[in-house]
């Protein structure tokens, strides 16, 4: 569940704006140095994972998440911001959403069409992009209008919004891996590997909470960067370092 503000990337506010907000959001909005570290994971995700697709045996899937991964709801984050919200607003999200004017966080397209081509490239294997988001399920037809507009979901990607309470991303990864051979009928095609997650949360990777993230999650995802498995697109704004409050977890 999105529970705090999202980030900017790309919009750049007048100074005077952008001095009424909070310093993430000011470093959100005016950094030169983040949507360039956006870029870069981008471009390592890239150069990593392309030459192993090529050399791939069995059907293969690359897994996202949306907000803050390939989406950038900077706007968003600046209406709550100036409406006095600490947490989420699902009022104002809700109305957000509906707009679909999200747009790109810099490299995600670029990244995208690189694998959509060298899934192409063979027809066996197949290979898939997923993206996996916790925006709801009648969120969905909104988030992908705005996906397709920017080029980054394409007919033959899948998408898997929250379908309710127990509809964790470690149940939807799962439907990813298992494909047909599993129970769950939103994914229909053939079961496929999942070669890499691209995430700005930590929930993008593993499904731990509060201080599990820290005390058990911190290996795991060093572990799946290390191996080229995990991408981590950088978000000073919210994540799983942050308890339902909004507050920082101690440690």
């Amino acid at each position: 569940m999105i529970r705090h503000s999202p980030l900017l990337l790309l919009l750049t506010l007048p100074a005077a704006a952008a001095s009424r907000l909070p310093d993430n959001l000011q470093y959100a909005s005016l950094s030169v140095e983040l949507p360039m570290t956006q870029k870069t994971v981008f471009l390592r995700a890239a150069e990593t994972l392309l030459p192993r697709l090529a050399a791939r045996t069995t059907d293969w899937a690359i897994v996202l998440d949306v907000d803050e991964t390939v989406l950038n709801n900077y706007e968003y984050s600046a209406r709550a911001a100036k409406a006095g919200s600490e947490d989420f607003d699902e009022k104002i999200w809700d109305a957000w959403v509906k707009e679909r004017k999200a747009t790109a966080i810099p490299g995600a397209k670029a990244f995208l069409d690189r694998v959509r081509e060298a899934a192409k490239a063979r027809v066996m294997p197949r290979g898939r992009i997923v993206f996996i988001t916790n925006r709801r399920l009648d969120q969905e037809a909104d988030t992908r209008a705005n996906l397709a507009a920017l080029g980054l979901l394409k007919p033959e990607d899948a998408l898997l919004t929250l379908a309710g309470k127990g509809d964790t991303k470690d149940v939807r990864r799962a439907c990813v891996a298992l494909g047909a051979s599993g129970k769950d009928a939103r994914c229909p095609w053939a079961p496929a590997e999942i070669v890499a997650l691209l995430g700005d949360s930590f929930r993008d990777f593993f499904e731990l909470y509060g201080d599990d993230v820290y005390k058990l999650g911190r290996p795991k995802l060093e572990a799946c960067v290390d191996a080229g498995g995990c991408y981590v697109v950088p978000n000073p704004l919210y994540g799983q370092w942050q308890s339902d409050s909004g507050t920082p977890y101690a440690r």
